[in-house]
């Protein structure tokens, strides 16, 4: 019997389903996958998250475990950009950072991954490097360097240090602007590589995933990204224009 890929559990809070579905419908929720455009669309308060772990049932398979939870949208700081997830990695062979302790303590996890830039702190606005409405491949276990600004000072760093908790298991994350990278670089780095498999699992049916994990190399979870070769947002947004944004993911 196989093990599902990811088994589900919401997160226990005080978050009532009538209040969910308010907030999806105001406005204050987005539903999960859909294109979002920064230059349009206002920010939700709120957004769904996972913890992501992965568990061993004995001599059986393994799987992973996927807690929901509903989370603040937080506003970027300085140096900081917040990121619209396009896809986030879960990278199987990488046990040591998913097995953890459950202390009872809901985080997100989840460090590598694809985003839009829709919103950007004030000192990343006076350096220009990173726009809004760009496409930027993150990874958030990148030590975070301040750029060479006059008048940056080192407690913005140590801010950023106490914020680290944030990960890509969730609609929107933090970043900071040296953790971030132009484009798409992780279909030229080695999603385009056909001897590794890869399993695409949607953000939006994580709970209902049944298939099995031992011979995979890397799980994409596909937040809103309609395909895993589009290299920048111009491609992202034609895409998301055309109406080619579908459920199943191609290559």
């Amino acid at each position: 019997m196989e093990n599902p890929l990811f088994s589900f559990k919401k997160h226990p809070g005080k978050m009532t389903e009538e209040k969910v579905a308010e907030w999806l419908q105001t406005g204050g929720l987005l539903p999960p996958g859909v294109p979002f455009d920064p230059r349009f669309m206002p920010l939700p308060e709120w957004q769904f998250a996972y913890q992501v772990t992965l568990i061993q049932n004995g001599n059986q398979s393994r799987q992973m475990e996927a807690v929901q939870s509903i989370v603040p949208v937080q506003k970027p700081e300085s140096y900081e950009l917040l990121l619209y997830m396009l896809a986030s990695e879960v990278n199987t062979r990488e046990q040591a950072g998913l097995n953890r302790e459950n202390s009872g303590t809901f985080f997100v996890t989840g460090h590598l991954g694809l985003g839009l830039v829709v919103a950007v702190g004030e000192k990343v606005k006076r350096v220009g490097r990173v726009n809004i409405g760009e496409m930027v491949t993150v990874n958030l276990l990148r030590k975070s360097i301040l750029p060479d600004i006059a008048g940056g000072k080192t407690d913005d760093y140590h801010s950023w240090q106490r914020r680290m908790q944030q990960g890509t298991h969730q609609q929107f994350t933090l970043s900071h602007i040296s953790q971030v990278t132009s484009q798409n670089h992780l279909w030229e780095g080695y999603w385009n590589q056909r001897e590794l498999s890869i399993k695409i699992v949607p953000f939006a049916n994580l709970e209902k995933q049944t298939e099995d994990l031992d011979e995979t190399d890397i799980c994409v979870i596909r937040h809103a990204l309609p395909r895993l070769d589009l290299l920048d947002s111009k491609q992202l947004f034609q895409v998301w224009t055309e109406g080619g944004f579908k459920q199943t993911l191609s290559l």
